[in-house]
């Protein structure tokens, strides 16, 4: 179940209201789970180390929904990260970033906007 998962990864990370979570549950394939709960993993990190979570005023937001196409189901993620350190450009492109794309494209035929 997608929720469980989100919950699992973001457990470490919950101070007491700096964490919200909210879409419809969604059941996921094992193959499905591990590339989401990969990407996740590695938003995490980067949110604690760089983003929002590495502030005592971070603030961070992860929301879904399904919309039913004529074929299909298409999930949309959205996580969003407040009161961290500015955001500046990355000079590369790191891991993270491809590991999170390839993934996710692999597994859900998916597109990832940053």
């Amino acid at each position: 179940m997608l929720r469980a998962l989100i919950d699992t990864e973001l457990a470490p990370y919950d101070r007491a209201g700096n964490i919200t979570v909210a879409g419809v549950d969604v059941m996921l394939s094992p193959k499905a789970s591990l590339a989401l709960a990969m990407a996740i993993h590695e938003l995490c990190s980067n949110a604690a180390k760089f983003g929002a979570l590495s502030k005592e005023s971070g603030r961070l937001s992860v929301t879904w929904t399904v919309t039913e196409g004529p074929a299909d189901q298409t999930l949309h993620l959205i996580w969003v990260e407040t009161g961290g350190p500015p955001v500046t450009a990355p000079k590369r492109r790191g891991f993270g970033t491809t590991l999170i794309e390839r993934g996710l494209t692999h597994e859900f035929d998916a597109t990832v906007k940053t």
